[in-house]
C-alpha cells in the first residue's frame, strides 16, 4: 500500500500536509473523475422482464 501511495505522490496526485495527512490534490481529483467516467461500475444484479402488477400501479396512481 505504501508503494502505491509513493507512486501517487511522485505523480503529484496526492500530497502530504504539514501534519502528515495524505490529501488529494485538484489534479488528483480530476484524474479520479476521469477514471470513474471511463470505468463505470457494473451492476451486480439485473432484473429481466420485471413488470409491476396493475394493482400496485392503480394503488398509487388511481385518483379515486
Amino acid at each position: 500500500m505504501r508503494t502505491r501511495i509513493d507512486k501517487l505522490l511522485d505523480c503529484g496526485l496526492i500530497k502530504e500536509n504539514t501534519v502528515g495527512e495524505v490529501v488529494i490534490t485538484a489534479l488528483g481529483q480530476l484524474e479520479l473523475a476521469r477514471w470513474r467516467f471511463r470505468n463505470p461500475t457494473k451492476n451486480r444484479f439485473s432484473i429481466m422482464g420485471y413488470e409491476p402488477s396493475r394493482r400496485l400501479i392503480e394503488k398509487f396512481f388511481n385518483p379515486s
